[in-house]
């Protein structure tokens, strides 16, 4: 008891145990601090490569949105083209009455979806060539 005593009033014992005491919470709070940095680090990199995942999908839509955008004018200017060639053929072809010369009503309308017929089946180029063609004769 008299040890006992003599060490709980010793302040060099007692600093000494504050000191292992403190030394200790040091080191856990250094390894909560490490693991608290380890978890940052690895949210960080999480949003950074969710980040380039959301870019990567963003730019692969817009790619796409472009590609179509492109491929509808050159559809639009291909079908606008075959409106044009249609109507000139259909413009000589009527100054020329229909290559008919029959008076019946119903022999030039069997002409016309005749030639409508011929008009849908041929491409922009084609009916162009025909037009040319029917120019220069």
């Amino acid at each position: 008891q008299l040890v006992d005593n003599a060490r709980s009033s010793d302040p060099r014992i007692k600093s000494f145990k504050e000191h292992d005491q403190r030394v200790k919470e040091e080191a856990k709070l250094a390894k909560k601090e490490a693991a608290r940095q380890r978890e940052e680090e690895v949210k960080q990199q999480r949003l950074k490569e969710q980040e380039a995942e959301r870019q990567r999908v963003q730019e692969m839509k817009r790619l796409a949105d472009e590609k179509a955008a492109a491929e509808k004018r050159e559809r639009d200017l291909e079908r606008s083209q075959l409106r044009k060639q249609r109507k000139r053929i259909r413009d000589r072809l009527q100054r020329w009455n229909y290559l008919v010369d029959v008076t019946d009503d119903r022999a030039k309308v069997d002409m016309m979806k005749h030639i409508d017929l011929l008009c849908e089946r041929f491409s922009a180029v084609e009916l162009c060539d025909l037009t040319d063609k029917l120019d220069a004769a």
